[in-house]
């Protein structure tokens, strides 16, 4: 058996969607497949918990490590020299560029810092830009959780098919114990509510969103819009458009919400919303599906694939449509969301580590 080193510096606090996704892949891999994992790079604290039951080596780095600034230089000049195992998963989009001695299974998020980078932060497109192209050039295999992405690959860096390794993501654990529905704070909101999960940044589209609920006859009946995530970058406009909404309804941003409550908030909301404009995979969406919750999608691929067909799909960036599709699932009601239930809680981090398991070890 060939055993991997993880590299999963990229994950620290507070944890963006990448980071919470890299948190559970490892965390999966480590409790099911201990003997495949030789060591784990991290500074994150439930990682070193999990690899500390697991009985798995750790290279624990500070947690000021976790920097894009620091971890790069780290991850260029000194992971090089410490992998020993045959091969090294990199987590996070980029990878030793040289002296690497292990095959590399590199994981592509998504495309975005290369081939959009007006949608990212300016750092972050530096850096994915210097290092990513060179990861992807290099690696024995790359790990997407889309075909879009996987697209993306072969069309734009001439990658070959059987590179490139498909795996659909899980959703978060804790959203399929049955005590989440139960256990945790109640949401402090008492009138009926349409949800969005989300960094704020440019890539998430919720100007379409804001201005669609605003001219909905649901924000006239009084159902409040909702917006759970922290504030990213280059989000001055929908900041200051909700600090200064006096129209129908409300719209309330909660900030972070804690994995304890995050079951109730997506259950006891009316409807989804995620009308980004581009995504790598789009996982809010079946957490949301998870707990019974009607999903309104904006119509591009990657979020069609991610909600297996069984989304509300409307068209990209437009407020008309997302209004009437806002009005006819909040204000009707009556849609049956057990399909789309019953697939969200197939999407399982035990299945994609099952698969990657299996993977490794084909040719």
């Amino acid at each position: 058996m060939e055993r991997l080193f993880l590299d999963a510096t990229i994950v620290r606090t507070p944890r963006t969607g990448v980071q919470n996704s890299v948190l559970f892949q490892a965390q999966a891999l480590m409790r099911i497949y201990p003997e495949r994992i030789g060591r784990v790079a991290c500074s994150d604290e439930k990682l070193l918990d999990t690899a500390m039951e697991a009985e798995i080596p750790t290279w624990s780095l500070s947690p000021s490590w976790s920097k894009p600034m620091i971890r790069l230089p780290w991850q260029q000049t000194r992971l090089p020299r410490i992998v020993r195992e045959e091969w090294l998963f990199a987590m996070g989009y980029t990878a030793p560029v040289s002296g690497l001695k292990a095959k590399l299974l590199l994981q592509v998020h998504d495309l975005i810092a290369l081939l959009q980078p007006e949608l990212c932060r300016t750092r972050n497109s530096i850096h994915y830009r210097s290092f990513m192209p060179a990861a992807i050039r290099n690696a024995e295999k790359l790990l997407v959780s889309s075909t879009f992405v996987a697209d993306q690959l072969i069309q734009k860096f001439d990658v070959d098919a059987k590179r490139i390794v498909r795996i659909p993501m899980g959703i978060n654990p804790v959203l399929l114990d049955p005590k989440s529905s139960t256990d945790g704070p109640e949401p402090p909101i008492r009138n009926p509510y349409i949800l969005h999960v989300g960094t704020l940044e440019p890539k998430k589209g919720i100007m379409t969103l804001l201005r669609a609920y605003a001219r909905s006859q649901a924000a006239k009946e009084g159902v409040i819009l909702v917006l759970c995530g922290k504030v990213g970058w280059r989000c001055r406009t929908e900041l200051k458009f909700i600090e200064n909404y006096d129209g129908p309804g409300k719209i309330v941003r909660v900030g972070y919400v804690p994995d304890d409550s995050l079951a109730k908030w997506y259950r006891r909301a009316k409807c989804f919303v995620f009308p980004s404009i581009t995504e790598g995979y789009g996982l809010p969406i079946l957490e949301a599906m998870s707990q019974a919750t009607p999903v309104l999608h904006s119509n591009i691929s990657v979020l069609t694939e991610t909600a297996g067909n069984e989304g509300i799909p409307f068209q990209l960036g437009s407020e008309k449509d997302l209004q009437d599709k806002i009005d006819e699932v909040v204000l009707r009601g009556g849609f049956d969301t057990t399909s789309a239930e019953n697939f969200a809680k197939t999407r399982t981090w035990k299945n994609w580590a099952d698969q990657l398991d299996q993977a490794i070890d084909s040719e």
